[in-house]
């Protein structure tokens, strides 16, 4: 009579310690490999943006975050600040370098100042 027995393997800790640590890289390489490549940066990107994101933008003649207003076909309008009545920017889209959505770091660093503006998110657009 053959019995079947379940059989629990468990594998020493130096083991899994070195499968995780050989394999998990390679996985977030892998996967930071193909976020990169699948996204678009095209101008209808930048237009898909809702208003109020916060961005990073370099153009011809001076490096900017600030707040989306509006974008159409020939321009993008952005503030200063969230606040109603800021400045207004205004980029024609051939004078745009590039767009980067604009992350803000929260805890310590928001405190030192804007430190946070060098930390830049994904890149929407590239001329």
């Amino acid at each position: 009579m053959a019995m079947s027995l379940k059989r629990s393997v468990t594998y020493p800790v130096w083991m899994r310690t070195r499968f995780l640590v050989a394999v998990v890289p390679l996985a977030l390489l892998a996967l930071c490999a193909a976020a990169g490549g699948s996204g678009s940066s095209g101008w209808q990107q930048v237009q898909g943006l809702g208003p109020h994101t916060r961005v990073h933008i370099k153009s011809d003649k001076e490096n900017v975050i600030c707040f989306i207003h509006s974008v159409d076909e020939q321009q993008l309008t952005c503030g200063r600040s969230e606040t109603i009545g800021s400045p207004v920017l205004v980029f024609p889209r051939e004078q745009i370098k590039s767009i980067k959505l604009s992350l803000r770091v929260p805890g310590a660093a928001t405190r030192v100042g804007y430190v946070s503006d060098i930390f830049d998110g994904q890149l929407v657009y590239q001329r």
